[in-house]
């Protein structure tokens, strides 16, 4: 089981995958446009044909990928079939996010991941048949949910910055570090959302897996936070930190040296 663990934290991500940095995940919640839409369309003789299209590919995502993954009967079977079905992953997920800003283009962006994420958090938060099952993974996913949330829009921060001009293009590489590693979170998080809403207990080093890959969530914000360093050390060049830092000649400083 531990092997899983360290092949994951050995993973380079952007290298292996470079692909993965021309989506970025939108976090559309597929289940509402939906509904949605044939709330909208109830009297059309069809549901418009991107609907249409974005439930076909978020079908083959939950039967072709999804589904395969969960059901995986060892790490190295997990292993095998994560490596192939990533890209198209990605891919099909991405194109997802493009057919439904078509049908609901809503500006506040914000407010749709913020939507999203609240319900994914929902959902785990309420598990009790699978999470349950690990000492202590509830609070992990949680917190690698919460790491989560801080990434993508600290990442939208890093290529905002980058295109204004107050990041340099050096910063490029540590935002396209943490898209990639946000991708790669988001497939083991959607896997476990996944078996929670079908009901499928993956074995015990499939779960290691799926917890681990998660984790790497963790890794996408601290990609991005390397990445807006240059503009927190330039805001910290802007404040006078000398009147903060206590003198040699500070009386509490002092006496404490002399109780000492």
């Amino acid at each position: 089981m531990s092997a899983c663990v360290v092949e994951d934290r050995d993973r380079d991500i952007l290298k292996k995958f470079p692909a993965a940095v021309y989506q970025v995940p939108n976090f559309v919640q597929e289940r509402r446009l939906f509904k949605a839409a044939g709330h909208r369309h109830k009297a059309a003789a069809k549901l418009p044909s991107q609907i249409v299209v974005a439930k076909d590919l978020k079908k083959r995502i939950d039967t072709h990928l999804h589904r395969l993954l969960v059901t995986a009967q060892s790490a190295e079977q997990f292993q095998e079939l994560r490596q192939e079905i990533f890209p198209e992953y990605v891919e099909l997920s991405g194109a997802i996010g493009t057919l439904a800003r078509i049908f609901d283009s809503r500006k506040d962006l914000t407010a749709v991941v913020n939507e999203a994420f609240a319900a994914i958090k929902a959902l785990l938060g309420s598990d009790t048949c699978i999470l349950d099952c690990y000492s202590g993974a509830k609070n992990e996913a949680l917190f690698c949910l919460d790491s989560l949330h801080r990434a993508h829009f600290l990442a939208q921060d890093v290529i905002t910055a980058i295109s204004q001009g107050i990041l340099p293009p050096d910063s490029l590489s540590g935002y396209q570090a943490a898209i990639s590693q946000e991708w790669w979170s988001l497939l083991h998080l959607h896997c476990i959302g996944f078996a929670i809403d079908r009901k499928i207990q993956p074995t015990g080093e499939v779960f290691l897996c799926l917890i681990d890959g998660f984790r790497h969530s963790v890794m996408s914000y601290a990609a991005a936070r390397a990445a807006m360093e240059p503009k927190y050390r330039a805001d910290y060049a802007m404040v006078d930190f000398s009147s903060l830092s206590p003198g040699y000649d500070d009386p509490y400083l002092t006496d404490g040296c002399h109780k000492a």
